[in-house]
This record gives C-alpha cells, sequence and structure tokens, in this order.
C-alpha cells in the first residue's frame, strides 16, 4: 500500500510539475478588448519597425544639406523620392510635413503628419506637431485630441502632459486642465520648466475661481513676484485693469526679465494687451532661442515647454 500511495504522489508530482513548466513557457493571454491599444496603421495590430539603408540615410543626409542651403524644393524632392521608395524611412513624412508648413500649405502638412501616424512612426512629435496645426486654427478641442494621443504615445513626457492641459484650458476646460497640468509636475523635467508648470497649474486654478491661494500671498509683507502675476491675472477677469497694471509692474521688479516675459506670453494676459492702461507692460517679446541662419528647419519635438505652451499667443511659434 505505501509503495503504490507513494506512487500515485510521485505521479501527481510530475504532472504539476510538467503542467507549471508549460505555464511558465506557454504564450500570454491577449491583452482584453477593453484596453486600448494604439496600432501603427489601418488594418494592422502589431508595430510595424523601418530603418533606412545605407543608400536612403545619404539620401537623407543630402536633404538636410539642402534645408541648410534653404533649398527648400530641392529637399522637398529628395525627401520625395525617398518617400515613394519601397522602404519607408523613419522621419521623412515628418520632414515634409515641416516643409509643407513652411510654405504655409497646413493641408498638405496634416497629409504628411498622418502618413507618418499609420506607419507608426514619431508619434508623440506628430502628435504634437498636429496640435500646433489645430491650435494655429484656434480648434483647441482638436488640439487637446492630438495632444492626448501623444502622451499616450509618450507617457512619461512632461511637456506632452504639460501642453494637454495648456490646451484643454485654453478651451475653457479648467477642471481637466488642472488635473494634467498637475500630472505634469509628477513627471521628471528641468526647474525651469517645472517652474513654469506650476505657475499655469495656479493660473488654472484662478481662472477656475480658486484663488485662495492668491489671497493667501498678498496679505503677506512682500508677495512673491510669480502670485503677483497671477493676482494680475484675477484682476484682468475681473475687468479690473488698473490693479491688474500695479501687481504686473510690481511683479516686473521681482521676476528675471526671461521668467516676466514667458508668463506674459499667455493668452490671458496678450488677448488685452492693446488697452490703452496695459499696453506698455503686456507688450514684450517672449525669450526666443538664437537659431543659426543655415539650421535645417526647426522641428516642434525639440521646442521648450514654453515655446510648444497652447496657451502662449499666438498659438504655438511657426515654423521658419
Amino acid at each position: 500500500m505505501f509503495v503504490w500511495i507513494a506512487a500515485q504522489v510521485g505521479g501527481l508530482g510530475l504532472l504539476l510539475g510538467g503542467y507549471l513548466l508549460g505555464q511558465a513557457w506557454a504564450p500570454r493571454a491577449a491583452i482584453p478588448a477593453s484596453v486600448p491599444k494604439m496600432t501603427p496603421s489601418a488594418g494592422s495590430s502589431s508595430p510595424i519597425l523601418h530603418v533606412a539603408t545605407a543608400r536612403t540615410l545619404e539620401a537623407v543626409n543630402q536633404a538636410l544639406r539642402a534645408e541648410r542651403r534653404h533649398d527648400f524644393a530641392g529637399a522637398r524632392a529628395i525627401y520625395g523620392e525617398v518617400s515613394n521608395d519601397e522602404s519607408v524611412v523613419p522621419g521623412v513624412e515628418y520632414r515634409l510635413a515641416l516643409l509643407a508648413l513652411h510654405e504655409g500649405d497646413v493641408a498638405q502638412a496634416d497629409v504628411h503628419l498622418d502618413r507618418s501616424i499609420r506607419a507608426g512612426d514619431a508619434l508623440a512629435a506628430c502628435y504634437l506637431f498636429g496640435a500646433s496645426l489645430a491650435g494655429m486654427n484656434n480648434d483647441y478641442a482638436e488640439a487637446a485630441a492630438r495632444l492626448a494621443a501623444a502622451v499616450r504615445a509618450e507617457p512619461f513626457n512632461a511637456k506632452l502632459v504639460f501642453c494637454w492641459g495648456e490646451a484643454l484650458r485654453r478651451a475653457g476646460h479648467f477642471p481637466e486642465a488642472i488635473q494634467h497640468l498637475s500630472e505634469a509636475l509628477d513627471r521628471p523635467d528641468t526647474a525651469a520648466a517645472r517652474e513654469l508648470y506650476l505657475f499655469k497649474l495656479r493660473l488654472a486654478k484662478v481662472e477656475a475661481g480658486e484663488g485662495e491661494g492668491v489671497d493667501a500671498e498678498l496679505t503677506k509683507p512682500t508677495p512673491a513676484a510669480g502670485w503677483l502675476v497671477l493676482a494680475a491675472a484675477r484682476d484682468l477677469l475681473g475687468n479690473n485693469e488698473r490693479a491688474a497694471a500695479a501687481h504686473l509692474d510690481q511683479a516686473r521688479r521681482g521676476l528675471p526679465p526671461e521668467a516676466f516675459a514667458t508668463y506674459l506670453q499667455d493668452y490671458l494676459f496678450q488677448s488685452r494687451r492693446t488697452r490703452p492702461g496695459l499696453s506698455a507692460i503686456l507688450n514684450v517679446a517672449p525669450p526666443t532661442a538664437a537659431v543659426p541662419a543655415d539650421a535645417p528647419l526647426q522641428d516642434p519635438a525639440a521646442w521648450t515647454p514654453a515655446e510648444a505652451d497652447p496657451a502662449a499667443w499666438p498659438p504655438f511659434p511657426k515654423v521658419p
């Protein structure tokens, strides 16, 4: 009897071990349909990876050199040949979109961005670029939708989350804007970027009628300069332009010139820059980085958070 029991237990152990081993090597279950998945192109459920061949890489180098010479027609022709080739080269449709926008053809730029997205190429950059095109047409709901897609493509990118929140704020959706601006602060970024995110979060709260922080700061003997800008924003929302001008003048003396100029690029201020009592203080040029004359067209993916901000005025920088 003991021998029979031992044999049965040993057999069960072998069966159990075989089952567990099979489970370890078995393919995992598919993701449930309820979980959204990004597909790179219509009718495809798996990512498509593309790499440049030695020949197409040389063509890309030639096109970029043409851009640096401002031979944009020549660059477009080279990119077009590469795009029509049997091999799909990463980034080519994206560069064609930049050239189209440089020539003022927003519709064609959107066509090239859509092709890039369908190929699963440079998704976040394409969605950010597409959001800028929507913002140029004052369609901030569409800009927010495209930025939401950009965040799904790069969920750890603080700048994209920030821009998503700013597009929602520009569209007047303050609760959602506050949520995403808060989430931008949860992600790593530079100290300067995080300072901008925090300022815009507080500004969204002021627009939403949550001005308690401003009241608390103004009771201090020397309010922080950034809070004075927020106080001015609240004054403008209440049509108190005289108080706004006084708060801004006080803030200007306490903030670095670049920070003050960046804050004032917000649409809440710049949409009022022609008012007689405000024009002198609101007409400040945005801080810009020097771009070499022979540089290729600027890539929107390389914009700083302040440059990419959908709530800046005018919305998004133009491609040079």
